[in-house]
């Protein structure tokens, strides 16, 4: 399994130049991807260890609720949960907005992919190292400011991932 530490232990690496110079671009776009996937393997950790339990990630149902999240749909709902007021149509979940610090996260996850997307995909883009490592920090952030949410926001907004909310 990825492990998020991992993956920004990763990405700091590879912001590190190996000596004189700037770092390749080549580095510097694997490391805005790892710092993407470190906060999207978070939430996948946090829902399954959630659903299904920590001590059961080698099984079957802990990786089925794992690969249930997909990235399309927590652009999607992360947009929506990043808003300071929720739209009418999420009336369901009975709050005005998610708590600061949901609100972050889903803010540096849209961010983070738009980010990822145009490492991975856009040739003639070109990145600076202070462009990288301010990604990654804002993936290290989003990701303690997750951890010190409270347990059922963080449930509920994971759950509001998966699910959504009906009027």
């Amino acid at each position: 399994m990825l492990n998020p530490d991992d993956l920004l232990r990763h990405a700091n690496r590879l912001t590190t130049p190996p000596g004189a110079g700037a770092p390749r671009q080549v580095d510097l776009r694997r490391a805005i991807s790892a710092a993407y996937y470190a906060v999207f393997h978070s939430l996948l950790r946090f829902g399954a260890d959630w659903l299904v339990g920590s001590s059961h990630r080698t099984t079957t149902p802990y990786s089925l609720t794992y690969r249930a999240f997909s990235h399309a749909r927590l652009r999607q709902r992360c947009a929506e949960a990043a808003k300071p007021q929720l739209p009418k149509s999420l009336g369901a979940l009975k709050i005005p907005s998610f708590p600061r610090s949901i609100r972050d996260l889903s803010d540096a996850f849209v961010q983070l992919q738009e980010e990822r997307h145009e490492a991975d995909y856009n040739p003639r883009r070109r990145f600076s190292l202070v462009d990288a490592r301010t990604l990654v920090q804002t993936a290290e952030q989003a990701i303690a400011d997750f951890k010190e949410a409270p347990g059922n926001d963080k449930k509920l907004f994971i759950a509001f991932l998966l699910f959504g909310a009906r009027s």
